[in-house]
């Protein structure tokens, strides 16, 4: 709570910065000069959104490194290339179209950018009261510049003094953190091996959504010219303090509601958002009342409050708090999918829309369309929340793919599992189904009857979730079982879980042992065995059980290969004192790096076979090109058999 008070200072902070050196350059330069200096501006957050998603992202999410040249570093060197590379292309468009002000951002980007990267990196490290001193810097030196801007009147100064605040507060950053950016080759190299692949489709809709706000800034000044731009900029700035002040509530109530997130609702949800809306209300009621003595104190001459372009931004306030509700709920799930989702639909239709009705019919119509974007907005995420919460908030009774019963819980609910240990005394067996187990299954009755005495039969593969959800089952999501692995992992670090490792070779469980063991600081690894390649015997399979009981684990990871692993957990669940078994086939490979996981968006579209197969062709083309289209037969068979019973019985009650 502490901390997410810091952070929530932390972007109050940034954010005034900006807004004193707009209000410097509104006094100095009038409604043109404020539009120069809003167009610079936007493109420093079209940057900036690039490196959030790109970079920052994937820092927080990859684990910590305690190495001298660990992520934090690589991480930098990466901010820095993309600066570089924004600061030629601003370089090249201030000459072309004969704006120094973009001139002057070329020269600050870098700044800029790094100063952002270094707050994630205090972030990263629980320091985010240090985050909110580099800001407190940026501040002072944006208020310090104040006389430099108002004398000298122009767009490109302000530019020059928000970056000169930006790179001492970079310089701070840099000196509290204690670390500098890394060679270019090691930046690529990070980017490319280790933070791409978290990218994906979470950076897409991060992207989406961070730029599509600039590039309306940017639209309006091509279309109505900055002296329009700079108005609207003026009357944004007015009910700002709004803004900021509804983003640092949602620091404090998020934790709240996220310890809370299995008793949410859409009750809960709509209280949040009425109480949101009836505060912002009566703000913004004040702040328009205000505006005609407000203006002339903020902006001076020049500037005029007009209540045709201040009444529909005061609606927009009111209607963008009734989405905070449901935003507040879907990440205090951890269910952010349904939410990238609403926000990349509402950016790129209502971008468009926006731009042509202001070129159309001017800057105050323009403004009632984005009225209109904001209240399509609010209702696309409370559909969200609402099925999310029916999906992901209840859990649905299980169902049957091809004779194997599969019980539809999401990553998280998997993972509570295993703090409940033995079943009835017995270790609880994990089974992971995909097409190719389930289609094994079918066809073997006693394999069948093995995944069916597991405890979780949890839907691996993505056929599973479509399969579930053709038969009517709400199945929130795929539980992966590298995902899973995280998952346990890092709440077994705060519960105290012990794990071992059970297949593979000596040398892969080596390095997966020691990729753990960096990944996961505190994690207890009881014991590794990499078993023969061939049947046990039974002397083996009394010093298995000896060797396993001896390191007292909670969970046995078991990476044998379907369908070996399966029966190896039927057979030793009654002689291992652990309390969970789980299968996860080739989940060894991809922890330790031995092989390479798909890419995120592959992962998230169901196209990671596709990646395996391009992979391991020899190996699992049988599996893939004619396993996968038999099962899908095998499923419509199934669906139409489930339909045609519902027929009947349907026939038979009204008859």
């Amino acid at each position: 709570m502490v901390a997410l008070g810091w952070t929530g200072l932390d972007q109050l902070l940034s954010s005034v910065s900006n807004v004193v050196v707009s209000l410097a350059v509104a006094r100095a330069a009038g409604v043109d000069g404020l539009g120069a200096y809003t167009v610079a501006f936007a493109l420093s957050i079209v940057v900036l959104g690039f490196q959030r998603a790109l970079i920052t992202e994937p820092l927080l999410a990859i684990p910590a490194s305690e190495g001298p040249d660990g992520h934090p570093r690589r991480a930098l060197g990466a901010v820095a290339m993309l600066a570089v590379g924004s600061a030629t292309a601003l370089v090249l468009g201030g000459l072309l179209s004969n704006r120094s002000e973009l001139v002057a951002l070329a020269a600050v980007i870098a700044f800029v950018c790094l100063q952002d990267a270094y707050r994630y990196v205090l972030f990263r490290r629980r320091r985010a009261h240090l985050a909110a001193v580099i800001d407190a810097v940026w501040l002072i030196a944006s208020v310090a510049g104040w006389p430099l801007i108002t004398s000298r009147g122009t767009a490109t100064t302000a530019v020059l003094v928000w970056g000169i605040g930006a790179g001492l507060s970079a310089l701070l950053g840099a000196r509290i953190a204690g670390v500098l950016p890394s060679p270019g080759r090691a930046a690529i190299r990070w980017w490319s091996r280790e933070a791409r692949p978290l990218g994906g489709f979470l950076a897409l809709t991060s992207i989406v959504y961070a730029v599509g706000g600039q590039v309306t800034v940017l639209g309006l000044a091509t279309v109505l010219g900055e002296g329009a731009l700079g108005e609207l900029r003026a009357a944004q700035i007015l009910f700002g303090p709004i803004a900021l002040a509804t983003t640092a509530i949602s620091f404090f109530a998020l934790p709240r509601l996220a310890a809370a997130r299995e008793r949410l609702s859409l009750r809960v949800g709509g209280l949040v958002a009425m109480g949101s809306a009836g505060l912002v209300a009566v703000c913004v009621t004040f702040l328009f009342l205000a505006a005609p003595l407000l203006f002339p104190i903020l902006y001076g001459r020049g500037f005029e409050a007009r209540p045709a372009l201040l009444v529909p931004l005061a609606l927009q306030m009111v209607v963008g708090a009734l989405a905070m509700g449901p935003i507040l709920l879907l990440k205090a799930r951890m269910t952010g999918k349904p939410l990238a989702g609403t926000r990349i639909i509402t950016t790129l239709v209502g971008v468009p829309l926006v731009l042509v009705v202001a070129s159309t019919q001017g800057l105050v119509a323009g403004v009632w369309a984005m009225l209109g974007q904001a209240a399509i907005y609010v209702w696309l995420v409370w559909r969200a929340a609402a099925r999310s919460l029916r999906l992901v908030g209840t859990r649905p009774e299980p169902y049957a793919v091809l004779g194997v019963r599969i019980d539809p819980l999401g990553v998280e609910q998997a993972a509570e599992a295993f703090d409940r240990g033995h079943a009835n005394g017995r270790a609880r067996i994990v089974h992971q189904c995909n097409a190719y187990n389930l289609l094994l299954a079918s066809k073997d009755p006693t394999y069948q009857t093995v995944m069916n005495r597991g405890d979780l039969n949890l839907p691996d593969g993505w056929p599973a979730v479509w399969a579930g959800r053709r038969l009517g089952v709400p199945v929130g999501e795929r539980v992966a079982g590298a995902d899973l692995c995280d998952a346990v992992f890092r709440r077994g670090i705060q519960t105290g879980l012990r794990h071992f490792f059970y297949g593979g070779t000596e040398a892969s469980l080596e390095r997966l042992v020691e990729h753990l063991r960096r990944s996961y600081p505190g994690i207890e690894i009881a014991g590794v065995y990499a078993p023969p390649f061939r049947p046990l015997t039974r002397s083996e399979r009394g010093r298995i059980t000896a060797l396993v009981n001896g390191a007292r684990p909670d969970v046995v990871w078991v990476g044998l290969g379907t369908p070996k692993q399966d029966y190896w957990m039927d057979e030793f669940r009654d002689r291992l004192d652990a309390g969970v078994l789980v299968g996860v086939g080739a989940v060894f490979d991809f922890l330790s790096g031995t092989k390479r996981r798909a890419p995120r968006w592959m992962q998230r579209s169901g196209l990671e076979w596709l990646h395996r197969l391009a992979s391991e062709p020899r190996r699992l083309w049988r599996r893939y090109l004619l396993g996968n289209p038999e099962f899908v037969l095998r499923v419509a068979g199934q669906l139409g058999r489930e339909r045609l019973r519902r027929t009947s019985a349907s026939g038979r009650v009204a008859s």
